[in-house]
């Protein structure tokens, strides 16, 4: 974890931005440890608040892509047939 000063930090904000969506940024002042600065990324999965699913609108109602494929209409004993294509030889 990169360790800054509440000066430096202000004064290179974005440099800080940067590197905590790699890692921590540690932000002291003179009272000690005052922000850790993280990711978006870290900040969901400490937190659980995961982006939300995008969303597509079928038939006018708004689904998200699981949605929509649990949905489909599928049939017992629906099979996909597998096609067998053999490769053309390839000169070097």
């Amino acid at each position: 974890m990169t360790e800054w000063s509440l000066k430096d930090a202000k004064e290179h904000f974005a440099e800080v931005v940067s590197a905590a969506r790699k890692s921590p940024q540690l932000v002291t002042d003179g009272n000690g440890t005052a922000a850790v600065v993280i990711g978006p990324e870290e900040y969901a999965r400490l937190t659980g608040q995961l982006a939300p699913p995008k969303t597509v609108t079928w038939n006018g109602r708004q689904m998200t892509l699981v949605e929509h494929l649990m949905a489909m209409p599928w049939k017992e004993g629906f099979e996909i047939e597998r096609v067998h294509i053999v490769p053309r030889d390839v000169e070097f």
